[in-house]
C-alpha cells in the first residue's frame, strides 16, 4: 500500500475526530513516510511496519478519548473511551463489559438504597410520638445520605480504575502489534 492510499484508508477511519487532531494525525503519519524515505525505505515497508490503518485509527482514537476522560472527567467523555475499547475485540469485550456491569450494578445499588433510605425517613412519623419520630427519622435520612455518598464516591473511584484499564489495554493492544510485526 503507498502513501496515498494509507493516509486515505486513515483519514476515513480518523472522521469522527475533531479536525485539529485529524491534520495533526495525518501530518505525523505523512512525517513518518517521509522520513521513510530518507532513509531508503519504500512505503510499502513503512505502511507494513505502522500496520493496519484500522488498528492504528483505534489505537489512537482510543488515546485521544481517554485523555479526554481524564481531562474532562464526565461520563459523556468515560462511555465514548469505553465504547471505542469494546470495539477493539472480543477479548476486549468480554473483559470489560463484565467488570462494568457488576460495577455499574454495585453502584447504583447503594445509590438507589440511599435514596429510598431518605425518602423512607419521612414515613417514620406516621402513628409515632413526635420525639421519636424526629430521632428515627433523622437516623435514617442520615443513613439514606451517608449510603448514597458511598455510592457516588464509589462511581468516581470506579470511573478512575476503568481509565487506567483502558491505557494499559490500549499498550497490550499495540504491544500484540509490534510483536507480530517482528514475526513477519
Amino acid at each position: 500500500m503507498c502513501k496515498d492510499q494509507y493516509l486515505k484508508h486513515l483519514r476515513r477511519e480518523i472522521k469522527d475526530l475533531p479536525e485539529f487532531e485529524q491534520k495533526e494525525i495525518l501530518a505525523d503519519i505523512g512525517e513518518i513516510f517521509q522520513m521513510g524515505v530518507a532513509e531508503g525505505k519504500s512505503d510499502e515497508q513503512i505502511a507494513g511496519n505502522l500496520g493496519n490503518p484500522k488498528t492504528l485509527a483505534r489505537a489512537l482514537k482510543a488515546d485521544i478519548f481517554i485523555s479526554d476522560a481524564e481531562e474532562q472527567k464526565t461520563w459523556r467523555s468515560f462511555f465514548k473511551a469505553f465504547g471505542l475499547m469494546l470495539g477493539m475485540g472480543m477479548f476486549n469485550f468480554m473483559f470489560m463489559l463484565t467488570p462494568f456491569l457488576f460495577a455499574s450494578v454495585a453502584v447504583l445499588s447503594l445509590m438507589a438504597i440511599g435514596l429510598m433510605l431518605m425518602t423512607g425517613s419521612f414515613f417514620l412519623l406516621i402513628k409515632v410520638p413526635i420525639v421519636t419520630a424526629i430521632f428515627n427519622g433523622c437516623m435514617v435520612l442520615g443513613a439514606g445520605m451517608a449510603v448514597f455518598m458511598a455510592g457516588f464516591d464509589l462511581s468516581k473511584l470506579i470511573f478512575r480504575i476503568f481509565l487506567r484499564y483502558f491505557k494499559w489495554n490500549v499498550s497490550i493492544v499495540r504491544r500484540e502489534t509490534i510483536e507480530s510485526k517482528n514475526v513477519v
